[in-house]
């Protein structure tokens, strides 16, 4: 098993390569601020993205997108990694609807490809 084998093996939730445009927004001393970026990599656990914004790793935030066959959704994370623009979110708190939603919609998606 190569290294990518290896590291899919060892996740916790199914990912799914989708893209989907993502607005983030974070409060630093009591001021709102709000990215907007391109999520790349979708699971019930969380999302990878590019943003055109500066996030630290531990910063709790507000991730809202649409995938194309859901309403809208807005779920609490915060900040596990980064590289440069491109960050890994854990979503926090996701409700079972939240996340069958995610599902359904990614598995739709990747059909799609």
């Amino acid at each position: 098993m190569d290294n990518s084998e290896s590291e899919k093996a060892n996740r916790r939730f199914e990912r799914f390569e989708v893209e989907a445009r993502v607005k983030v927004s974070v409060t630093r001393k009591g001021e709102k601020l709000v990215f907007t970026g391109t999520a790349h990599d979708i699971s019930v656990g969380g999302m990878a993205l590019f943003l055109g914004g500066d996030l630290n790793i531990g910063e709790t935030l507000t991730v809202t997108f649409a995938l194309i066959f859901s309403t809208q959704l807005v779920i609490q994370g915060v900040v596990r990694s980064r590289d440069r623009y491109e960050y890994g979110i854990e979503f926090l708190n996701t409700s079972k609807t939240q996340q069958e939603e995610i599902i359904r919609n990614c598995r739709a998606l990747s059909l799609l490809k």
